[in-house]
C-alpha cells in the first residue's frame, strides 16, 4: 500500500484534511486521523498525513512507568474532523506482554496537554474482531482474542483541526521489566481506530491502523530511560 505524502504547514494540512470530510458530508469519514509533526527551528509547526484508510504513518510513543504496575501510553499525532453532527468512533489495543489490561482512554490536546472534552471513551469490543480482519487482509499477522477495544459518541460534532494524542493508562502485568515492555510494545504493539456505528461496530467509512514498533519510542522507567526516535 503506498500512500501519497504531502509536507506542508499545519494550517493548510488540515484544511486539506477537513476539505476532504466536509466534501463527503458524512460521519462515515470522520474520527482521528492521523498526522506526523515536526517543530522547525523558528517554532513553525509543520505536519503531513491524509485522510486515506489503511496503514498509518509511524508515529510517535512514550510509555511512562508509574508505581503499583501502572504506565500511561501516550501515542500520536492525531488531528480531528471538522463535523457539525454527532458521530462515533472506536479504538482498539493489540494485546502487549507485560500489559495487563488497558483501564482508559483519553485524547488530549498536544499543544495545551489537557483533555478534549466532547470524547469520552468507554469500554467496548464490538469492532476488535473487525480490526484484526483488516489486518489479516493487509498480510499483518495479529492475534485474534486479546484485543482491548473502546467506542465514543461525539454529540453535536467537534471542531477540526485540534492536534492530539490518545492517552492509554494501563495496568502492567507484576514483574515486567521496562527492558522487557520495551521490546514488546516494539514487536507486537498495535493502535487502531475507525469511525463507527452507534453500537462501537466499524462502519468502514475511515479507519487507520497504526504499528507502534515502526516510529519513535521513548520507555520512561523510574530509575532508566529506554528508547529511541526514529
Amino acid at each position: 500500500m503506498s500512500v501519497q505524502r504531502q509536507k506542508v504547514a499545519l494550517v493548510v494540512v488540515v484544511c486539506f484534511i477537513l476539505t476532504g470530510l466536509f466534501v463527503l458530508g458524512s460521519p462515515a469519514h470522520a474520527c482521528m486521523t492521523p498526522v506526523e509533526c515536526y517543530e522547525l527551528a523558528d517554532g513553525t509547526i509543520v505536519c503531513f498525513g491524509g485522510g486515506s484508510s489503511g496503514l498509518a504513518y509511524p508515529g510517535d510513543v512514550t510509555v511512562t512507568m508509574l508505581p503499583h504496575h501502572r504506565a500511561l501510553i501516550r501515542i500520536g499525532n492525531y488531528v480531528t474532523p471538522k463535523m457539525g453532527v454527532t458521530y462515533d468512533c472506536s479504538v482498539a489495543f493489540a494485546p502487549i506482554p507485560g500489559i495487563e489490561r488497558v483501564n482508559r482512554v483519553t485524547l488530549v490536546n498536544s499543544k495545551t496537554g489537557r483533555p478534549l472534552p466532547n470524547y469520552s471513551f468507554v469500554p467496548n469490543s464490538a469492532a476488535n474482531s473487525e480490526y484484526v480482519q483488516l489486518l489479516n487482509e493487509l498480510g499483518i499477522t495479529t492475534p485474534t482474542e486479546g484485543w482491548q477495544g473502546f467506542s465514543t459518541e461525539v454529540l453535536n460534532g467537534s471542531r477540526g483541526g485540534i492536534v492530539h494524542y490518545f492517552l492509554l493508562e494501563a495496568t502492567l502485568k507484576e514483574g515486567v521489566t521496562p527492558e522487557q515492555l520495551y521490546r514488546a510494545i516494539r514487536e507486537h504493539g498495535m493502535l487502531a481506530n475507525g469511525s463507527a456505528n452507534p453500537d462501537g461496530t466499524l462502519n468502514f467509512g475511515h479507519y487507520h491502523l497504526r504499528s507502534l514498533g515502526i516510529g519513535g519510542l521513548t520507555l520512561i522507567a523510574p530509575r532508566a530511560e529506554v528508547g529511541s526516535r526514529q
